[in-house]
């Protein structure tokens, strides 16, 4: 009914101005809103706030954006559907883009969305993984089969000079309820993003933690498309940027409950049904979103090079003959 009144609404605004243009001689156009659908890595979480807020609140809408936010299932998943040209945008991660790239040269990231220190080692106090050595003989858990977790799991283990067996693997999700599968014995540890490591240190669970970028730097999130779209909707792609941009600046002013009850009103984020009411996930998601909101999205080349060395280094990739993975005509299109 809502979008059925806004319709309406819209109809009625278009049919006064069209008028009120013919009778001054004007000729008026109609503009409409570009559809543009993105993927997130993994369902909906309040990481993915930048976008999800966005769009409860309007945001995207001020900036010629009628966005469709869908929930991923891995980064896997968000390079395929990009390759066939069913969304516009993911949110990859850097070591996934660079492997998919090898084998598909026509994606490209057009801008960071999220900084380093996004995955972390995550274990049990009580028998800690405290090295990649740990992991010899063990069973670690990764978000996704052939994902940016995995990937990273393959790095660690070439930069140590171990073998990829001497490690087995288990899918297990980013949610902070893999943490039970170490104490019931299925896995020795999992790799997850530093926001599952916040809630798990918020409900007081004995973790111990370190950060994959000690081992293995690489890009944090990218936004992703592909150069067919950047050669075919640069403005669609310039506004989504500048929609990111503006509710990252919306969210260090609004409260963080307005923020979350909007949110509410369109997608089930778990994190809402905790007895904090997400509060806690939201205030720590925006201290990582910090700096690519005051850096505008803008990535860094040197982290691309250094994950680049690293996948070679583990067999996932060979050198790749260029750098045109990474494109900044949209960003210059949008913040230059």
């Amino acid at each position: 009914m809502g979008n059925l009144e806004h319709t309406r609404r819209h109809f009625l605004g278009a049919s006064v101005a069209l008028g009120s243009a013919a009778a001054f001689g004007f000729k008026a156009q109609a503009q409409s809103r570009e559809a543009v659908t993105y993927m997130t890595p993994f369902g909906y979480l309040m990481d993915y706030v930048e976008t999800i807020y966005g769009k409860t609140s309007g945001i995207f809408e001020k900036r010629n954006v009628d966005l469709k936010i869908e929930g991923g299932r891995g980064s896997s998943m968000a390079i395929q559907q990009l390759s066939a040209g069913n969304i516009l945008v993911s949110r990859t991660g850097g070591t996934d883009l660079l492997k998919a790239y090898a084998k598909s040269p026509d994606l490209v990231a057009i801008a960071n969305v999220y900084p380093k220190d996004l995955f972390w080692v995550i274990g049990n106090k009580e028998t800690p993984i405290n090295s990649v050595e740990d992991m010899v003989g063990k069973t670690i858990g990764v978000v996704s089969v052939g994902g940016a977790t995995e990937n990273l799991l393959d790095m660690m283990l070439a930069k140590a000079g171990i073998e990829k067996s001497a490690v087995k693997r288990e899918a297990v999700g980013t949610a902070p309820a893999a943490f039970e599968l170490i104490a019931a014995g299925r896995i020795s540890a999992y790799i997850s993003t530093n926001l599952t490591l916040f809630l798990l240190q918020q409900a007081g669970r004995p973790v111990n933690a370190w950060s994959i970028d000690k081992v293995a730097p690489s890009p944090g999130d990218l936004y992703v498309t592909t150069k067919k779209a950047v050669k075919e909707r640069p403005e669609a792609l310039a506004n989504f940027l500048l929609g990111v941009h503006d509710t990252l600046g919306a969210l260090t002013t609004a409260k963080p409950e307005d923020i979350i009850k909007s949110v509410s009103s369109g997608y089930d984020l778990p994190e809402t049904k905790r007895l904090d009411g997400g509060v806690p996930a939201l205030e720590f998601a925006m201290k990582n979103f910090k700096y690519v909101y005051d850096m505008k999205l803008k990535p860094e080349q040197a982290t691309f090079d250094s994950a680049q060395e690293l996948l070679v280094k583990a067999g996932l990739l060979q050198p790749l003959a260029d750098k045109d993975y990474l494109d900044m005509s949209i960003w210059q299109r949008a913040f230059g």
